[in-house]
């Protein structure tokens, strides 16, 4: 660790910019001080100007709303994770088409949890598992359609079926109308799918830890009986971690 920038005042904004929304957080080195949302098409938060912030670092999944690229343009330190290389070994063949929010979980994993195999789960718009073994390097993952685009795909490619729009908050998988089939039907193949993912995983590396992130993670708290790990600021703590790393390695030109 670079002992020059704990001798001075840091605040770091990192900003995870999804396709409606863009999720903040302001760290004072590692420390998470504040967090919070808003759509992408609103103003960003009055007290940014004022919290002393001296570097951004922002992932990008969706297009940026002109307010905040308004304010990242006018910073003298903004990082944008999509123009630097993996901060991490992969064995991903196609590394450009990572996803940066995935880069980012999958770094915050890897500070969180080290020497051990990993699997990182996020459940946003679309579930993704991702594998890092014990040496730290990502071998690789899947994505499929989160719970809600599930629920969004029944309705959009038939003429009949309803669009739900909340999901069940219990299993019941004798659904006795066609709304609860539905919705069964979307929570029990989320969850059928990741037990299974993980009992692949399991089986060939047994003291797998298992790290569980994004919006709908409450579902795999509530649901799944066996060990796992929440982490609802993972991607912010990866991001956190991927500046102050490019700040002390590297600074700014």
């Amino acid at each position: 660790m670079d002992s020059d920038i704990l001798n001075i005042k840091v605040v770091f904004l990192t900003l995870d910019i999804g396709n409606s929304k863009t999720k903040w957080g302001l760290f004072e080195y590692d420390n998470l001080i504040s967090r919070g949302v808003f759509l992408n098409t609103s103003k960003t938060p009055e007290f940014w100007n004022s919290a002393g912030i001296t570097d951004i670092v922002y992932s990008a999944s969706g297009k940026i709303g002109d307010p905040l690229k308004d304010f990242i343009n006018n910073q003298p330190h903004a990082l944008n994770l999509g123009n630097i290389p993996l901060p991490f070994l992969s064995l991903y063949e196609t590394p450009d088409t990572l996803g940066r929010d995935r880069v980012a979980a999958i770094k915050g994993a890897s500070v969180k949890f080290t020497n051990t195999d990993l699997l990182v789960i996020d459940a946003g718009s679309c579930l993704t598992f991702d594998f890092i073994d014990q040496n730290g390097i990502h071998m690789g993952g899947t994505i499929s359609p989160g719970i809600k685009m599930r629920l969004k795909a029944v309705n959009a490619f038939t003429d009949k079926l309803p669009l739900l729009s909340e999901i069940p908050n219990a299993i019941e998988p004798l659904a006795k109308n066609t709304s609860s089939a539905i919705g069964q039907g979307a929570l029990l193949g989320f969850l059928y799918e990741t037990e299974g993912y993980i009992s692949y995983v399991k089986s060939h590396f047994p003291k797998l830890k298992i790290l569980v992130t994004g919006g709908d993670a409450w579902i795999f708290v509530k649901f799944i009986k066996i060990k796992i790990f929440a982490e609802p600021n993972l991607v912010l703590m990866g991001l956190n971690e991927i500046l102050k790393n490019y700040v002390e390695k590297k600074g700014w030109n």
